[in-house]
């Protein structure tokens, strides 16, 4: 009895570990990935991208328009080709097309 009750055990144990390694879903991101991802968007529009600084998501308006879709509207303050540090609102509309990369389908750096 108790050699049954150990085997089952057993392999009950081996189902969920093979559940727990099996290979993960990728998941559909959400609001603090578009946002992460529309900072390295703006980025690439910056004189001096190393000096910049964001604020936390909680300062940024993140709206989910569905299918993958962000827009994001925030700031960011950095170095001017002078060295002063100025502060440059943005919006950022981007979508996830799979495999973690994004596109980014419109931005606008005032």
């Amino acid at each position: 009895m108790r050699k049954k009750l150990g085997l089952v055990c057993l392999v009950a144990l081996l189902l969920i570990f093979t559940a727990a390694c099996s290979e993960v879903e990728e998941k559909e991101p959400g609001k603090v990935d578009a946002f992460v991802m529309s900072q390295t968007f703006v980025k690439t529009l910056l004189k001096s991208p190393s000096t910049a600084k964001f604020p936390l998501i909680t300062s940024a308006e993140v709206i989910p328009y569905g299918n993958g879709r962000f827009k994001i509207t925030s700031y960011v303050d950095a170095q001017n080709s002078f060295g002063a540090m100025i502060r440059n609102n943005y919006t950022c509309t981007l979508k996830y097309v799979g495999d973690k990369k994004w596109e980014c389908e419109n931005i606008k750096l005032e």
